[in-house]
């Protein structure tokens, strides 16, 4: 509407200008009957402070000086559109056969400014407004033809406040072939440049397309359509990147068509985007379908585009993409047969749809292969426009987990006790943004670990595991946990208990052999218990209740720094047998030396600052008995 209004302007100054001309009249004396035309039409005053100038011959030119159209009220004190230089050039043969002819319409040092502001009102709303209520009375008699129109060094500036965003086109060069109207089958060249500047980015833009009209059937096509765009800035990757898209373009309104032939879309110099997109019931409820393809590329390339360099050159070699679209606006969106390969490793997604209507999100039969490992994954999202709820679940199937790591070369030592032949997981998230519930299975070889109903609140910064269990050479060690502050003092606040188990069998898993004994039957059971806090910087435990075979310590530990440790303890312990776990007499036939206790590294204990006491209710060793025995640690 803006455009058609600029244009009515300029036909009011030029069928003005033939009239004061063909008198002899100098066209300057009528700036004001043509700004008073022009505020009747738009309600905008119109000021011409350069001078209009008009030759007859060989065809009718008129030049016109700086031109400006005021503001709207209420909005800032500048131009809404100013003209430094306009130039007109009129066939007059043409006009005895109601044909208007005009060779050339440039226009140059355009500066057009629009602008929202707070209460979200355009700068342009009241020029539409004015125009619906204007009567139309231009004869439909003559035919128009604009054989060349020109833009020179243009610009738009774009100010919302309300937003508080603030964008400018400048250097906007436009070049566009002969148009005539009423329109007929015709071809109309179009070329652009301009620069799109914003906060710390500068685009450059380059488009060209031939405009294929064929009004009488309602078709148009734009073949080929070629666009150029590099962007430059800080935050661009190396500071400059370039765009480029290739395709063809047909509209058909009859039929409420629309074609994209092979939008191509090239990116980091070596990514190469194609699209292939038709679309049904245009105007009513659009139906697209098409398809989606990434053909092969190197990632490695792209990525040092990025800034980011990849050492080990046998990774990343190949990557490509494909996914078709079937889509109708008003009602479901699909992406359907979702196949991504990374070198020799899949993503297969056979269907992720979008139910406008009820809000919801379905991914299904989620496959990934990675080397030898397989996983499924299935994920629902309902409320996705207001309060998104999460309802998924990942299963990776059993895999073997040292050859999975060989493949990235990473170094496996050979553990008898833990081979990684079999591996496996599955996942359970079902929750909001602010409030999600998660349930963890693993499996490696005979074990296998378990977090079940971890709570998290996101606006409370909380977490709460009501149970985790670890099972693992012959142990079972289960926990419960409060996380708190976690963004910023995290706090943890939870209970381990270790359920009986055998330390001596223990040592035979872990392929280690257990210390000769005179009672054979010791370190044959022990248990714990305990409760933890603990933050960044010192950790509490507290309950402590460890048995080994009848001996029971109990008591808690206090470590409040780590460099050097410094804590306190307290520890009672009821009765030790210390000959049951003595290495066994020394006989000529046997001269076993094993001992059950170890070399300690007393120069560290000695560096720590510990202080505590540990209590002995009562202690025998080599047949003495001593009772109420008391270590202190000063």
């Amino acid at each position: 509407m803006k455009i058609l209004k600029i244009i009515g302007v300029v036909f009011l100054v030029l069928l003005f200008s033939i009239i004061v001309a063909s008198q002899l009249i100098n066209p300057n004396d009528y700036k004001s009957t043509l700004a008073e035309m022009v505020k009747t039409a738009t309600g905008r005053t119109l000021y011409i402070e350069g001078d209009i100038s008009i030759s007859l011959l060989p065809r009718i030119s008129i030049t016109m000086g700086k031109t400006w159209l005021s503001n709207a009220e209420n909005f800032d004190k500048i131009a809404f559109i100013s003209i430094e230089n306009t130039e007109i050039r009129l066939q007059i043969l043409p006009l005895l056969m109601k044909r208007i002819v005009l060779e050339k319409v440039l226009l140059s040092g355009v500066n057009l400014n629009l602008q929202r502001n707070i209460l979200g009102q355009g700068n342009w709303e009241d020029l539409s407004n004015k125009s619906a209520t204007t009567d139309n009375t231009a004869s439909n008699s003559f035919s128009i033809e604009i054989q060349q129109t020109t833009l020179q060094q243009a610009q738009i500036h774009w100010d919302d406040v309300q937003q508080q965003q603030h964008y400018s086109a400048t250097n906007l060069n436009i070049d566009m072939g002969t148009l005539a109207y009423p329109l007929n089958q015709q071809v109309l060249p179009l070329h652009l440049a301009s620069q799109l500047l914003s906060t710390n980015l500068k685009t450059e833009i380059a488009l060209n397309t031939q405009i294929q009209l064929t009004p009488t059937k309602q078709q148009y096509r734009l073949n080929p359509l070629t666009m150029t765009l590099t962007a430059t800035g800080q935050a661009i990757p190396n500071q400059q990147q370039t765009l480029r898209i290739n395709t063809q373009l047909f509209v058909d309104i009859a039929q409420q068509q629309l074609a994209i032939d092979t939008l191509q879309i090239n990116l980091l110099d070596n990514i190469n985007i194609q699209l292939q997109l038709n679309t049904q019931n245009l105007l009513t409820n659009p139906h697209l379908t098409g398809k989606l393809t990434v053909p092969s590329f190197a990632p490695q390339i792209a990525l040092k585009q990025l800034g980011i360099n990849i050492n080990n050159s046998d990774k990343l070699q190949s990557i490509n993409a494909s996914a078709e679209i079937d889509a109708t606006l008003q009602d479901k969106v699909s992406l359907n047969n979702i196949n991504i390969q990374l070198d020799k490793h899949t993503l297969t997604i056979p269907q992720i749809q979008l139910d406008i209507n009820t809000q919801q999100l379905q991914m299904v039969n989620f496959v990934l292969q990675i080397a030898n490992l397989n996983a499924t994954a299935v994920l629902t999202i309902q409320q996705l426009f207001t309060n998104p709820l999460f309802i998924g679940e990942l299963i990776v199937k059993p895999f073997s987990l040292k050859e999975f790591l060989q493949t990235f070369d990473f170094t496996i030592p050979e553990l008898a006790y833990l081979p990684l032949k079999t591996a496996a997981l599955r996942l359970a998230v079902n929750g909001t943004r602010e409030a999600l519930k998660v349930d963890l299975q693993g499996i490696i070889d005979d074990n296998n670990a378990s977090i079940n109903n971890l709570q998290i609140n996101v606006p409370a910064k909380t977490a709460t595991l009501e149970q985790s269990v670890l099972s693992a050479f012959g142990l079972r060690l289960t926990g419960q946990a409060n996380f708190t502050q976690w963004t910023t003092q995290p706090v943890l606040l939870g209970t381990i208990q270790l359920a009986s188990f055998s330390p001596r069998e223990l040592l035979k898993k872990l392929n280690i052999s257990p210390p000769s004994t005179r009672d054979a039957k010791a370190l044959d059971a022990a248990e714990l218990s305990l409760q933890v806090k603990s933050d960044l910087h010192s950790v509490q435990l507290t309950d402590i209740n460890l048995r080994v075979d009848q001996s029971r310590l109990r008591g808690y530990i206090n470590v409040s720094a780590w460099q050097p440790l410094i804590g306190k303890l307290a520890l009672q312990v009821d009765d030790i047998d210390a000959d049951r776990y003595l290495a066994p007499t020394q006989t000529a036939n046997n001269k076993s030396t094993n001992t059950i206790l170890p070399d300690l590294p007393w120069a560290e204990i000695q560096a720590t600052n510990l202080q505590g006491t540990i209590m002995i209710d009562t202690l025998k060793m080599n047949d003495i008995i001593v009772k109420d025995t008391a270590i202190v640690i000063e």
